[in-house]
C-alpha cells in the first residue's frame, strides 16, 4: 500500500475463528528493523486493536508492503490511518 504522510497505524479487528498467522512487514522495500512483522491469534482480543504503527522524520510517500509466511491461510481486516 502507499501512504502519503509522516506516520501510519493499522488499526482492525478479528473473529475468534482466527488461526496463529504471522506477516513480515516491510517499510520502503525493508524489513521491519525487528522482524516482528504482525501476529494474530485465538486468544487475542475480538474488538478493534493497533496491529502496527510507524513514524516518519518528514511526510512522504512511503511503500508498505504486508507478505504472509505461507504457514497458515487466515485474513485480517485492516483499517490504515496516515498522519500527513
Amino acid at each position: 500500500m502507499l501512504v502519503n504522510g509522516s506516520a501510519l497505524a493499522l488499526v482492525g479487528a478479528m473473529g475468534a475463528a482466527c488461526e496463529a498467522h504471522h506477516v513480515h512487514v516491510f517499510v520502503d522495500g525493508s524489513e521491519i528493523n525487528d522482524h516482528a512483522g504482525l501476529w494474530q491469534n485465538p486468544t487475542m482480543r475480538e474488538d478493534r486493536r493497533v496491529f502496527f504503527a510507524w513514524r516518519w522524520n518528514t511526510p512522504r510517500v512511503h511503500t508498505i508492503t504486508l507478505r504472509s509466511d505461507g504457514a497458515t491461510a487466515g485474513s485480517i481486516a485492516l483499517t490504515p490511518y496516515v498522519l500527513r
